[in-house]
């Protein structure tokens, strides 16, 4: 009756309305059985589906996609006992002879098909005669015994009444499992909780649960990210597995280490997970034949979805730069695996503009609004963004981005000499290597290109890399956290410079509406487009304050300009005078602006000149203008004069 009804129940979500699929369960009778759209606590889930039975289904189906090569290892059921002089099996058989005085060793032995006075001296039993034990003491005795029985043997004083008869009401008879021929190792479940989330992404992402029932490894890159294998091995393994730790083997030739573990008993914990009806742990073997997926039991709680994708990123995950902004991606051969990781990202209210899109092996999800990155920053906070080498890379890149064109250039072209060089047809990703090559490189032509500014601009002392520059002794702190003193007035990297620029490429958008033009003949670089808006409201204020004031110097305007105009109605505007790129070309422009409308307002003023106050007349009167510049000028002169 209860199977006909269960299947009814099945019946009827899985023929209901796509909404309802969506949003309650999908069901794919072709491949299984996808729990990560329910909500467990809804009322109309419980009212429309036996769970515990439910569930049974569920890992029946999920079971048929595990490798057929591997085999579950032999298991023995050892039962507790309070102390070495009560025994709870012979307490057990008393109880029993209450209901029935004919119940004793031999037919107790009969009934479950074994040699149960051995048990009782032994106390531990092959699984399948743990499970008939179990039956057969379910239909003889109420859970009122049963209980108090469970109670006395066994010893859990952190649980309170509830809590502990939702363990009975799993076990009933209490026991310990023990993996293994003759049952030698015992085995300890991994408990469903933050720390098991997050390693079992580790586990789907650079980790490998082998098909003979033994090995279990993780490969990660010891050289490039040597912090995150510390903080795989302190964090994660070594809190997890204490009795059966996980070694670590350096790999010849090569940068990668790997954590190995060979127990039985751990790479079954791995694929079980728990106990109770979302046993949903790994599937062993090949992960792209497997379709791996994330485990059932992760949706039940945000944290664990948070830790999950956590592990996931910082193995299978990438952090880049482009056109000055980051670009946060993942990336997997498994395309379910990658489905999950995306549909976790919208619960957390994580964005992207872009879907998942496949390339020639793997399935991509990549994640390019300023603002999505930050909040999946903020949520997952993860490992790989805290590598210091990583950072040095990312920062690096940011600046050399946000760089003069001629530093922007001469980078440029050393990187694609030494790449040709290498004879590598590799992008120029991330490593340690790299990192340092890139920060050196950057540091070299930053000092050739400030050599050449022999009178610094007051409002060129604001930019990060002249703050540096000038400052009379400079720090770098290396990658071993070293500190290495560098003579004065010599520009380096330094991890301050990192934080600040790292921190600036998350907070501020890019300004796309500053376009600058190359001036090859007298080699230096000019605004050549500037936001129109901004550019009005400019023109305006830099009028009102001539108009009012017609002896303001240069100086004086420029610091109403900056500290107040932009400070505090443009903020994104004024973050962008801390690069030595902008700064230069928006003081530059800022001065043309000024040079123009005083120019203006005195042919204004001027009764005999006030019909030469034209764009035309200006660029006449100065020499250094170009004549291209006349269609600007016209239409800052019609909105002056609006």
């Amino acid at each position: 009756m209860k199977n006909s009804e269960e299947k009814d129940n099945i019946t009827k979500i899985s023929k209901g309305s796509r909404k309802n699929q969506e949003n309650f369960l999908c069901i794919n009778p072709n491949k299984k059985l996808y729990l990560n759209k329910f909500d467990f606590n809804s009322s109309k889930f419980n009212n429309e589906c036996n769970l515990p039975n439910f569930l049974s289904n569920f890992q029946q189906r999920k079971k048929s996609n595990f490798d057929t090569k591997y085999t579950e290892p032999e298991k023995w059921i050892k039962v507790k006992n309070k102390n070495t002089s009560e025994n709870y099996l012979k307490e057990l058989c008393y109880e029993l002879k209450q209901i029935d005085p004919s119940l004793n060793y031999s037919k107790i032995g009969k009934i479950i098909h074994c040699n149960f006075r051995g048990y009782v001296e032994n106390q531990k039993m092959k699984e399948e005669t743990f499970q008939n034990l179990k039956k057969f003491v379910k239909t003889h005795l109420n859970d009122n015994v049963l209980f108090y029985l469970y109670k006395r043997h066994q010893n859990k004083p952190l649980l309170n009444e509830l809590e502990l008869y939702d363990t009975f009401k799993e076990e009933i008879i209490p026991h310990m499992v023990y993996i293994g021929k003759n049952g030698k190792t015992p085995y300890i479940a991994l408990e469903k909780n933050e720390l098991t989330a997050e390693f079992l992404a580790i586990m789907e992402g650079d980790g490998s649960l082998k098909s003979n029932g033994l090995d279990t490894t993780i490969t990660l890159n010891g050289i490039d990210e040597p912090r995150y294998v510390k903080y795989v091995k302190e964090k994660i393994l070594d809190r997890l597995f204490i009795i059966n730790p996980f070694k670590l083997i350096s790999i010849k030739n090569s940068k990668a280490v790997r954590f190995k573990n060979g127990a039985t008993s751990v790479h079954y914990a791995i694929k079980e997970i728990g106990k109770g009806f979302l046993k949903t742990g790994l599937v062993p073997g090949d992960k792209v034949k497997n379709k791996i997926d994330i485990t059932d039991w992760i949706y039940i709680s945000s944290n664990y979805m948070i830790k999950t994708i956590k592990g996931l990123f910082d193995t299978d995950g990438y952090i880049s730069v482009k056109y000055g902004s980051f670009i946060l991606g993942f990336s997997n051969s498994s395309k379910p695996l990658v489905q999950d990781f995306y549909d976790i990202c919208r619960k957390l209210g994580i964005v992207s503009e872009k879907k998942l899109y496949l390339t020639n092996k793997d399935m991509q999800f990549v994640i390019s609004k300023t603002s999505s990155i930050r909040k999946f920053l903020e949520i997952v906070k993860p490992e790989k963004f805290r590598e210091p080498g990583r950072r040095v890379f990312l920062g690096s890149k940011i600046l050399y981005l946000n760089a003069p064109l001629e530093i922007n250039f001469s980078v440029k072209m050393e990187i694609n000499n030494w790449r040709s060089n290498e004879d590598t047809s590799k992008r120029f990703t991330y490593t340690l290597d790299n990192a340092k090559r890139l920060k050196k490189c950057i540091e070299k032509y930053y000092n050739s290109y400030l050599k050449k500014v022999r009178e610094f601009d007051n409002f060129l002392l604001m930019t990060y890399e002249v703050k540096i520059f000038l400052s009379e002794t400079t720090i770098i702190e290396s990658f071993t956290n070293r500190c290495v003193l560098k003579r004065s007035n010599y520009f380096v990297i330094t991890k301050n410079l990192i934080d600040t620029l790292l921190n600036f490429g998350l907070i501020v958008e890019r300004y796309y509406g500053i376009k600058f033009l190359y001036d090859k003949e007298k080699s230096e670089v000019k605004i050549h487009q500037f936001p129109s808006i901004i550019k009005k409201e400019l023109c305006n204020y830099i009028y009102s304050l001539l108009k009012d004031n017609p002896n303001l110097s240069e100086e004086i305007l420029l610091e109403y300009i900056i500290y107040e105009f932009m400070y505090q109605n443009h903020p994104k505007l004024y973050d962008l005078l801390k690069f030595l790129k902008y700064n230069i070309n928006l003081i530059k422009y800022f001065r043309f602006l000024i040079k123009i409308i005083r120019e203006f307002l005195r042919r204004l003023n001027t009764p005999n000149l006030r019909k030469t106050a034209t764009a035309w007349h200006i660029i006449k009167y100065f020499n250094d203008i170009e004549h291209s510049r006349w269609k600007s000028i016209n239409s800052i002169i019609k909105d002056l004069m609006e």
